[in-house]
């Protein structure tokens, strides 16, 4: 049986303590290797926060890696309905997306002069349907439970390739611009419960 904590967001507003450390932030250069702070084993670097003090950027991999090993570091995260989750950062996400079947080449679908008058934003909303991640999944699954057997796991079935999908209608907020996607995604994964957003956000 699973015990399950209620948990209530509020929207965050910064101390005048935050807004200190953010301009002292800014203040180091923003040069490769200059590293501000350690989160899970990893250092996160001065030039991947650049991008949250310009309005409208995008947010790079490193930037959501440093969120989801800030949001995997709160327990009571990983307990959604039905069972504990597990989060995937976009270094491991990159594995399952290369083990993933690809049928169709990319370059069948979007000819090289066609990409290249396209931005980089619609370029990785295009080239995401070539990846099947459940199968690259699969994959590692069945790797792994070939070299050893798989004992104790909590997971009734395995085959995650053969799961039933339920495709839902979101009347949650929604994505208007073309660089806010890596928050939407963040704050999806923060706030999901399994059946649905435990709060709302703009």
């Amino acid at each position: 049986m699973f015990d399950f904590t209620t948990v209530l967001f509020l929207d965050y507003i910064c101390t005048q303590g935050d807004l200190a450390l953010i301009d002292w932030i800014k203040e180091i250069p923003c040069e490769p290797r200059v590293e501000v702070m350690l989160i899970d084993d990893a250092f996160v670097e001065r030039k991947w926060m650049e991008c949250l003090f310009q309005p409208d950027a995008y947010l790079g991999d490193e930037v959501i890696d440093c969120y989801i090993n800030l949001i995997k570091a709160q327990e009571h995260l990983k307990c959604q309905s039905g069972g504990r989750v597990h989060i995937e950062n976009a270094f491991q996400f990159n594995f399952l997306k290369r083990d993933g079947d690809v049928e169709t080449k990319t370059d069948e679908l979007y000819p090289i002069k066609d990409m290249a008058q396209i931005s980089s934003a619609e370029r990785r909303v295009l080239l995401y349907p070539d990846h099947d991640m459940i199968k690259g999944l699969q994959r590692q699954i069945d790797m792994v439970s070939q070299r050893k057997e798989l004992k104790d796991h909590r997971w009734p079935d395995l085959r995650v390739a053969s799961w039933p999908l339920r495709e839902m209608e979101m009347e949650y907020a929604k994505q208007t611009d073309s660089s806010s996607c890596g928050l939407f995604l963040l704050n999806y994964i923060e706030y999901w419960t399994g059946d649905e957003l435990s709060d709302n956000f703009t």
